[in-house]
């Protein structure tokens, strides 16, 4: 049996906050997918996002594409 265990790793991550992200990992990093938040119009103008994140450490996030196809 594996053992996991959570770390805060940032109090501020430099995406904004989401519901309903897809999260994974894949070929060694963490991936975020998209998302909503109707509270943040300047993040989320139409409520929803397709943003792609992408992190090797979970502290230190690249914005991987904007809008995804």
């Amino acid at each position: 049996m594996i053992d996991y265990r959570w770390e805060c790793v940032t109090e501020g991550a430099v995406f904004a906050g989401r519901d309903g992200a897809g999260a994974l990992v894949f070929q060694d990093r963490m991936w975020l997918l998209g998302g909503w938040n109707p509270k943040d119009k300047v993040h989320f103008p139409s409520i929803c996002n397709s943003e792609i994140w992408s992190s090797k450490n979970g502290a230190d996030w690249t914005l991987e594409m904007l809008q995804a196809p």
